[in-house]
This record gives C-alpha cells, sequence and structure tokens, in this order.
C-alpha cells in the first residue's frame, strides 16, 4: 500500500462526491464523520509531517551549568571548533532550534496563507449553512403554523426566535465548521493583519549575538509579533549539522520561566537525549533535579549518560600505576555504580517519571559513557600547540606525566589515539547512527501503518457511499409515489398522540443518562484526585542549616578576642522542593482527569444514543401501524435526530498557574510559598472538576426543552418530500445513481 494510492484514493472519492453532492446531500458529511475521512491536503500533509518529522534526528542535551555541554557539541559536530561558545546558546525558547544552513540566518514563520484560507473557508461554510438552516426552519414553522389550528396566531417574530434556535441547535453537530468560525475569530482579534499571512520572515546577521538582537521583537514575551508568530529556525552554514537538530537545554533554575516550560516540552520530541554530568561530581543532586524534565517518553528515543570531563579524574588516585586502561576501567565501574543507585533511588521518590529511566537502570554499562572534550581538542590540534590554552597544557602535562606510556611526546600516533580513546567521540557518533538506523526502520512502519489505516477507512467510506446510493436507487425505482404521500399525511394526522409518546421516552432516557453519568463521573474524580494529594509531600524535602551569633556581654567579647567562643549555634530546617516534579505532576493531573472524564461520558453517552434510538423506534411502532409509516425513512429520521443533538462539553479550563511554573530547585520561603501554591491549585482544581461536573448535568438535563417530536416530523417530512421529489424525475435520478455506483466500483479496483 503506497501513500500515492492512498491519496489518489482520497482524490477520485472528492471529485465523486463532489460532483454528486446533490444525490448525497447530509449522508456525505454524516460518513465522513463516522469514518474519520481527511481532506485531500491533510491526508498528504500527515504524510509529509512523517518524513519530515523523521527526516531529522534530534539530539537533546540535559546538563548543569559547567558539564561541558558546549564542548561536547563542539566535539561532537563540529570537530572541537568553537562553533558553541557559552554566549551562543539560545537565549529564549524559539531559538531552542539549531541546525544547518547555507548561510547563518534564522526564520521567522507565522502562519501560512494556506492555514489562513482553509479556516477562513470554513468559517465562510459555517456563516451560509446558519441562513440556509434559519431560512429552512423558518419556512418550515410558517408552512406549520398555516396548516395548524392551535398555532395560527403565532407571530413571525416568535416563529423566527423558533427557528433561529432549532437552526442553531443542528448547527452545532457541525463542530469542524464552529471551531473555524471561533478560530477565524481569533486570528483576525489577534492583528494577523499586520504581516501578510504565509510570509517568512528571514533575518541575516554576521554574528550570533546580532542575530539575537534582531529576533527580540519575535520571540520575547513584549515582542511586537509574538502573538502571530509560529516558529523560529536558527540555522548554521556547518556540513556537521546536515539533517541533525540540536536542543541545547539552559540548566536548571533559570530566570526565564518560559524557557524552562519550554525545555521540557522540546526534550519530549528528542530521538536521542545525552545526560551530561561532570565525572568528577557525577549525578549530583542538581542533575537529579534536572531529571524531572525528562518525565515522557514519545516515539524513538534513547538517553545516555555522559560522564564528561574524565580526563580530571585520572590525577588523582586512579591513575593504576600509569596504566590507562585500567585507570578507565576503575572509574567507569565506580561511576556505573553510582549511577544505578542514584536513578534507583530517584524513581522511587518521583513515580511520575515512569519507565522513562528504566533502559539506564538495567543497562547501566552500556547507556553510560564517559567523554572528554579537552582531550578531543588536543588530539584534533595536537599539531597545533600554539593555540593549546592554558589548561589544555596543563591537561597534557599532567597526562604524559602520569602516563608516560599513552602520551609520549615523540610518538604522535600513540598519543593521539590514546586521547581519542579518552575523548570517546568516536562512540557518541556510533550511538547516533544507531538511532538514525532505528529511526529509518520506524519512519517505514510508521508509514505504512498509516497508509493501511486511511485506506481501510477510505475502503469503509466508499463501500457506505456505495450502499447508500444502490439502496437509493433501489427504493426509488420500487416506490410509490401515492402511497408515499399518503403515508406522509397518515403521520401527519397522528403527529399529537405520536408527539407526546416520543417527549416522554426521550425524557425517561434523558433521567437515566443524567443519573448515571453523574454518579460516573463524581466517583471517578474523586478516585483521581486522593492520591495526588498524598504524592505532594514526597516531592518536598528538608534543609539543615547552622546559625553562629554573638552573645552579649564583655566576656563573650573576649572570649570571641581570643578564639575562645562567645558565639551561640542554632541549628534549623528549611523546607525544598524541586518544583519540575511538582509542575509536572499537576498539569499530568489535570490531563488524567480529564482522560477519565471524558472517557466516562463517552461510554455512558454510546450507551444512551444507542437505547434512545431503540426507544424512539419502538414509540413510532407502537403508535403507528407498520403500512402507514415507511421504516426506512423512519430509521433515517430518527438516526440524524440522535446524530445532530446537541452534546454538552466538559472542560474545565484551568491553566497552570504563573506561580507554579518550573522555577528549578527552592527552599525556605519560596518553597513554602509554591507548596501552598501547588496545595491550592489541587483543591481548585478538584472543586473546577466538580462544578464541571454539576454544570454538564445540568446542561445534559436541559435537553429535555428540545422539541423531540418536532425535529422527528421534521425530518421524517423532508425525507420523504424528498424522495418524492426524486421519483418525480424517477429516470434521471436512477441514471445518475447506477452511474455513481459503477464509478465508486471503479474507484475501488
Amino acid at each position: 500500500m503506497t501513500v500515492d494510492h492512498v491519496i489518489t484514493l482520497r482524490h477520485k472519492l472528492d471529485s465523486l462526491v463532489e460532483k454528486n453532492h446533490d444525490l448525497l446531500g447530509d449522508e456525505h458529511h454524516n460518513l465522513v464523520r463516522k469514518h474519520g475521512i481527511d481532506r485531500v491536503e491533510d491526508l498528504a500533509n500527515a504524510f509529509a509531517a512523517i518524513d519530515d518529522a523523521e527526516r531529522i534526528l534530534r539530539i537533546g542535551v540535559v546538563g548543569r551549568v559547567k558539564a561541558g555541554k558546549s564542548s561536547l557539541l563542539n566535539a561532537l559536530l563540529f570537530d572541537g571548533d568553537t562553533v558553541l561558545p557559552k554566549a551562543a546558546t539560545p537565549m529564549t525558547a524559539a531559538l531552542t532550534r539549531l541546525s544547518w544552513g547555507a548561510t547563518l540566518s534564522a526564520e521567522v514563520e507565522f502562519y501560512s496563507e494556506a492555514d489562513v484560507e482553509n479556516i477562513g473557508e470554513k468559517a465562510r461554510k459555517y456563516q451560509e449553512k446558519r441562513e440556509t438552516l434559519l431560512r429552512d426552519k423558518l419556512a418550515e414553522l410558517r408552512q406549520r403554523r398555516d396548516e395548524s389550528r392551535n398555532t395560527r396566531n403565532e407571530s413571525d417574530e416568535s416563529l423566527f426566535d423558533r427557528a433561529s434556535r432549532l437552526a442553531k441547535r443542528e448547527l452545532d453537530s457541525y463542530s469542524e465548521l464552529s471551531a473555524a468560525y471561533d478560530q477565524f475569530t481569533r486570528i483576525e482579534q489577534a492583528g494577523l493583519n499586520r504581516v501578510t499571512p504565509g510570509d517568512k520572515q528571514t533575518l541575516d546577521a554576521e554574528d550570533l549575538p546580532s542575530l539575537r538582537k534582531q529576533l527580540q521583537e519575535y520571540v520575547s514575551a513584549s515582542g511586537r509579533f509574538m502573538p502571530i508568530t509560529k516558529a523560529v529556525h536558527i540555522r548554521l552554514p556547518l556540513d556537521n549539522l546536515r539533517d541533525i537538530e540540536i536542543v541545547d537545554t539552559p540548566g536548571l533554575n533559570d530566570p526565564v520561566a518560559s524557557r524552562e516550560e519550554r525545555t521540557c516540552e522540546l526534550l519530549k520530541y528528542c530521538d536521542v537525549i545525552f545526560i551530561v554530568s561532570p565525572a568528577g561530581q557525577f549525578f549530583s543532586v542538581d542533575d537529579l533535579d534536572l531529571l524531572g524534565r525528562i518525565t515522557h517518553k514519545e516515539g524513538v528515543r534513547e538517553l545516555y549518560v555522559l560522564a564528561s570531563q574524565v580526563d580530571t579524574q585520572l590525577f588523582g588516585s586512579n591513575h593504576a600505576g600509569g596504566r590507562l586502561d585500567l585507570a578507565l576501567k576503575s572509574i567507569f565501574e565506580a561511576l556505573g555504580q553510582h549511577m544505578h543507585e542514584a536513578l534507583g533511588a530517584f524513581k522511587r521518590n518521583h513515580p511520575e517519571v515512569g519507565n522513562t529511566f528504566d533502559k539506564l537502570i538495567a543497562h547501566a554499562s552500556t547507556k553510560l559513557l564517559h567523554t572528554s572534550g579537552i582531550a578531543h581538542g588536543l588530539s584534533s590540534r595536537f599539531e597545533q600547540r600554539a593555540s593549546w590554552d592554558d589548561g589544555a597544557t596543563k591537561v597534557w602535562e599532567n597526562l604524559s606525566s602520569r602516563f608516560p606510556e599513552y602520551f609520549p611526546e615523540g610518538r604522535r600516533e600513540v598519543a593521539t589515539a590514546n586521547l581519542d580513546k579518552l575523548a570517546n567521540i568516536t562512540t557518541l557518533h556510533g550511538v547516533i547512527g544507531e538511532v538514525r538506523a532505528q529511526k529509518d526502520v520506524i519512519k517505514a512502519e510508521r508509514r505504512d501503518v498509516l497508509a493501511v489505516a486511511k485506506r481501510d477507512a477510505l475502503v469503509a467510506y466508499c463501500n457506505a457511499l456505495l450502499a447508500y446510493a444502490d439502496d437509493r436507487r433501489r427504493r426509488i425505482d420500487s416506490a410509490d409515489i401515492g402511497k408515499l404521500t399518503e403515508r406522509r399525511e397518515t403521520l401527519e394526522k397522528r403527529q399529537d398522540k405520536l408527539g407526546y409518546e416520543l417527549e416522554t421516552e426521550f425524557r425517561n432516557a434523558l433521567s437515566t443518562l443524567t443519573s448515571e453519568l453523574g454518579q460516573a463521573l463524581t466517583e471517578a474524580v474523586a478516585a483521581a484526585f486522593s492520591p495526588v494529594k498524598e504524592a505532594l509531600d514526597t516531592d518536598q524535602d528538608t534543609l539543615t542549616r547552622t546559625a553562629r551569633t554573638e552573645n552579649s556581654g564583655a566576656v563573650s567579647w573576649i572570649a570571641r578576642q581570643l578564639s575562645l567562643g562567645g558565639y551561640t549555634t542554632t541549628t534549623y530546617t528549611e523546607t525544598t522542593i524541586i518544583t519540575t516534579h511538582v509542575s509536572n505532576r499537576l498539569i499530568a493531573i489535570a490531563d488524567e482527569v480529564q482522560a477519565k472524564v471524558d472517557k466516562n461520558i463517552k461510554k455512558h453517552m454510546t450507551k444512551w444514543e444507542n437505547t434512545l434510538r431503540m426507544s424512539l423506534f419502538s414509540a413510532v411502532r407502537a403508535n403507528v401501524p407498520d403500512d402507514e409509516v415507511d421504516g426506512y425513512v423512519e430509521r433515517r429520521a430518527i438516526r440524524n435526530l440522535v446524530d445532530n443533538l446537541k452534546r454538552p462539553s466538559l472542560e474545565t479550563g484551568i491553566m497552570l498557574p504563573a506561580s507554579l511554573k518550573p522555577r528549578g530547585k527552592l527552599q525556605g520561603t519560596d518553597a513554602d510559598a509554591y507548596i501552598e501554591a501547588a496545595t491550592n491549585h489541587i483543591y481548585d482544581l478538584e472543586r473546577r472538576f466538580s462544578s464541571g461536573i454539576k454544570r454538564y448535568i445540568d446542561d445534559t438535563d436541559a435537553l429535555k426543552q428540545t422539541d423531540i417530536a418536532q425535529l422527528f416530523l421534521s425530518g421524517y417530512a423532508k425525507q420523504m418530500a424528498a424522495l418524492e421529489s426524486e421519483i418525480g424525475n424517477k429516470q434521471l435520478v436512477i441514471e445518475r445513481l447506477e452511474r455513481l455506483v459503477t464509478e465508486l466500483r471503479q474507484v475501488m479496483q
């Protein structure tokens, strides 16, 4: 199954439907929703997104300040050249993408013209549909008023109000059009007209500092064009960046809260993440704090821990009598044991990370790598010693004196080979190569799976169109227009009694739904919030501190002068908290509760809809003899009625407050304030969900005001009238339907 075949199939079906839209009517829209059929453009974009997203290898680098991240990237990608000095790291969230470009530049992307046109077109269709529905409903109500003795005196103003409500109720079922209308209104209010839609502003600069200055208009919080900026991408003319994108994260305690938040988001989509920790302070508390950013695993991603600056550990007790291999082995074993213990404890204390670090814990020996940026620099510039700085020179002197056999002055090949062993860059390139190969396999699998899924949906959609067209042809061919008219008129005579029965069945079904659903939602929310209140305590810690104060009095003063005392030492504790962990937990609980609520609603609504269809069908058959009603039209009228009932929504609308955004590690009064804010947010979230459930049940119960009888009767009459009209042009309509059936079958061959 090729992508081109799927897109071609969708295009052919689209053309056939467009050509026969008057024959298919609303049935086409119902089937598109039922089978999840994409537009041709969206289908092509879905496959293009896989190719584009999977083609580039995304590398994330996590490490605290001075962990050696810049040195690592320079060695890994730029052969040791100082392409990414500390001052060149992105300074805002929008500057986190770094990839190859023919020249140094940044591209600021706005909403494309196609994006805006598509949204605008659907917004216009919404308005057109609204006008058409209002006109039809008003004409229908006027006709019923004129034919009925009970409503003959109803004013046009009253009819217009009723028609507006009926049109609005039906229009709400077109969720895609409603959403587009709302979105287009927001785009206009956001001032999109300030920039021509689809423009991509390119910023050129001689160096990174000047480029960074230009970008402030687009990426800073107060930037003039921030509200309409879609993305920013920095490109560098470096071959080592071809087909690679870097996410070089800032350290913890970032002063830019939005950047800390964006860092957590970007890391979710990296294919390989290097956790960089200096070998001399390996997996410190600060490093573990950083791991809170990595809490989700999506797609192809591998985690590796890099013990950076490993050369610094060769000059203590680990020089192993001048044997480099033994020294490295000893260092590696100690680091691996420490990593295993630290990650195990971290997972136990922070269950929200799930299984993200399981591979690291289980396979520490293969997931832990050492590296030395300075060793790579020494090797790559071995013959240019004049370019070595004092630090590089000192490292070389230590290496050559402690390990003379491995770093001899006169044997370049031996020395550079062992420098490369310390640098370990070849191994890191191998890791990236393995992930890239894995991505190629998964990309092909994802394309195949998506192609098959879309093909199957199109086949089901086409078969449904075939069944509808073929059934419609047979009905028109065998229909008796006189009998149809008689059935329509007979049903109208029975509408008062039938209306009462339909209303009764509808209200009974609705009462059962609100009772069962209200209880299920309340229980689901209560069960979800109980553990999160307890879990907040595990994110807190205490820090013990001491303070020394001078004692008063002459004796104490003399004691201080003689260094014999004169002070009082007190011990106290401060609360500490890692805000990234708490922030992630709060976001996760909101998503989890919303998911549980949505699942319960879907389950109960699906059951209710099926029950309601059967109840309404039974009510009709109990009050109208079989020979006085068209069963096919009856079933379709009931199905459309139920499908188009307005469904309330339950969205709390709670966003994480600015005070709870990730702010690194806090302690003392700052930590206490953050914990209090988090606790209040949890209770507020629970209250909002509880209130949302009550509103949802009230809104659902308000459906009892729906004129269910009128909806059924008008829908039935509309379909009967359409059938009568088609019978009046029987030969032409049958020929068109037969041609449509033939063409649909040809498309599927």
